[in-house]
């Protein structure tokens, strides 16, 4: 298959699958989620897992980055008033 056919058929299934973030029941029962991936039958793989849970913790990681940054301007500020 040359590129220009995997592009192609790339398109028309996300045209006629579209795209799904969450998991749902397709028309014929199965767990699908993302563009017709069938979870049902086909699961994921090892190497997608460590690619979910890899970009699991990037989130999580951020999150705590996020709250503790915002906790040390809180601090600095309640500091602040105290003087």
């Amino acid at each position: 298959m040359t590129t220009a056919d995997r592009a192609q058929l790339v398109a028309d299934l996300e045209r006629d699958e579209g795209c799904e973030l969450f998991p749902y029941t397709d028309t014929v029962g199965k767990l699908t989620v993302g563009i017709g991936r069938n979870l049902t039958d086909r699961g994921i793989s090892l190497e997608e897992a460590h690619y979910l849970l890899q970009r699991d913790i990037d989130l999580v990681v951020a999150d705590l980055d996020r709250a503790l940054d915002a906790m040390g301007r809180y601090e600095g500020l309640a500091a602040a008033t105290r003087e």
